[in-house]
């Protein structure tokens, strides 16, 4: 009894931070998933993808540039073109978008695991019910939820934190590293080279394209870029083959693709290698969605 009352204790000193069930290893999904899940409305625009869609996609300048509030950001860390795959007719499912916006960059076709049947096959069926309680049961695992929650007093809290999963009311987490608290281990990390470049996303991003047509939903790509510091001849060649691909796979779907390196962002808006802060994404965001054709 006296362990039930101070865990019951615990939980309600900390119900602020509980986190989203373990539906996939995935933090950053988690809570995504479960937040969509509860929603009471769908939408006609959804942004999907990793956390260049996450950090870089600003929500303000979405919801001006399409006149509309039916907006929602269900980028997440690590969420490669494959992953995003995984879980697109889900939340298509789930949302009913007429616009799709996916912000990427060379480190989503990077070689990487995808999600298991059984975090696919999680997410889906919090999706279709809405989420509830019992996940945690069914999901449980008591010292992960406990460290999650611990941290999550940062992530909710501090957008200066490189994991800020302080979400707005679109889905976004645009972040305001101060400059004394940018990783330089990060600030100065090498984007991929081409050998590092799984090719078979191309093929996955195609198929993805063709099933959004079917679907007759607009798919939107755009890439964001790399600090202008780190362009170096080698990363402008992999970039311009890189987006000429894109490109072609997107218009070939009747879809749109921007390529946010067509311009050189500075240094200074960024916190990372490629990640924007707030004022960067604004500027990223707006600028790009201002090259759209309609």
């Amino acid at each position: 009894m006296p362990i039930a009352i101070g865990l019951t204790g615990y939980l309600l000193w900390n119900r602020d931070y509980i986190p989203a069930p373990r539906y996939t290893s995935n933090m950053a999904l988690n809570e995504q998933i479960y937040r969509v899940a509860g929603m009471q409305q769908q939408t006609s625009i959804m942004a999907i993808g990793s956390s260049m869609t996450l950090n870089n996609l600003a929500s303000t300048p979405v919801v001006d540039h399409f006149g509309t509030s039916a907006y929602v950001n269900v980028g997440a860390w690590g969420m490669g073109v494959t992953e995003t795959a995984q879980l697109a007719s889900d939340l298509v499912a789930r949302l009913a978008p007429s616009k799709v916006i996916i912000v990427t960059n060379l480190m989503d076709f990077h070689s990487g695991s995808s999600l298991s049947d059984g975090e696919v096959e999680a997410v889906r069926k919090c999706l279709e019910d809405g989420g509830s309680m019992l996940d945690y049961f069914r999901y449980w695992d008591a010292a992960w939820f406990l460290r999650q929650m611990d941290l999550n007093r940062i992530r909710f809290t501090d957008r200066g934190n490189y994991e800020f999963l302080g979400f707005d009311e679109h889905g976004a987490a645009t972040l305001e590293v101060p400059p004394h608290r940018i990783l330089r281990s990060r600030f100065d990390e090498k984007p991929p080279a081409d050998a590092d470049i799984d090719h078979h996303c191309y093929a996955v991003l195609d198929s993805l394209a063709i099933w959004f047509r079917e679907q007759d939903i607009e798919l939107i790509v755009l890439q964001s870029p790399y600090r202008q510091g780190l362009l170096t001849p080698a990363l402008k060649d992999i970039n311009e083959i890189h987006a000429a691909r894109l490109r072609q796979i997107l218009e070939s779907s009747g879809h749109q693709f921007v390529n946010g390196n067509a311009l050189e962002w500075p240094d200074s808006v960024f916190y990372d290698a490629s990640h924007l802060d707030r004022a960067g994404a604004e500027a990223f965001t707006r600028w790009t969605l201002e090259q759209l054709e309609r």
